[in-house]
């Protein structure tokens, strides 16, 4: 009796196990090939290192904006995720506060209908590898964003250096822009102040 309770007792254990294990196995989500390379993130962050980093700011800097998660590596937009939204990251602004003047990062989210975007982020044109780019000038990354709030980072064909092809720049601007917040990251010109 004593065997097969012990036994009884094991089988639900290691059954327990089985259980316990599935869930982490299935809710890490599939892909096929073709989408591997994007991931889906728990929203868009303009303030990600990693996205700092695509818009030119130096590791210092991004150390100076604050804790914000890691961001994934930008990739092609899965056949599968449905995206209702666009949050373009971009440079180019300042702003003043008693600091001084700041290089800020611009974030800036965009709805309407996304065929467009989508059909030229999926034209699969990528720059050339021997492009140097030079410091400063305006850049830009690409989040894309479903009804749930996952977001996607975007590999844009033909970017270079972080400037968006004209076909891609003319289709966000085919969206209507409906906010608009703007961070501070860079002190270039800290205030004088009197001696």
């Amino acid at each position: 009796m004593r065997a097969v309770t012990m036994a009884a007792v094991c089988v639900v254990l290691v059954g327990g196990c089985a259980v316990r294990a599935t869930p982490s196995i299935t809710a890490v989500p599939t892909a096929s090939p073709s989408t591997a390379t994007a991931r889906a993130a728990a929203g868009p962050d303009c303030l990600a290192p990693q996205v700092l980093g695509a818009l030119g700011f130096d590791r210092d800097e991004r150390a100076r904006a604050g804790q914000h998660p890691d961001a994934p590596d930008a990739g092609p937009v899965p056949g599968d995720f449905v995206p209702v939204l666009v949050v373009e990251c971009s440079t180019g602004e300042t702003l003043s506060d008693s600091a001084g003047q700041w290089a800020a990062v611009t974030a800036t989210r965009r709805e309407g209908d996304l065929d467009a975007l989508m059909a030229a982020l999926a034209d699969g044109v990528t720059p050339s590898p021997t492009v140097t780019c030079a410091p400063g000038g305006q850049r830009s990354d690409l989040w894309v964003v479903d009804s749930m709030g996952d977001a996607i980072r975007v590999a844009v064909p033909g970017s270079v250096c972080g400037r968006l092809p004209a076909v891609v720049r003319s289709a966000l601007d085919g969206l209507d822009g409906v906010d608009t917040e703007h961070y501070p990251v860079h002190l270039v010109a800290p205030r004088e102040t009197a001696g």
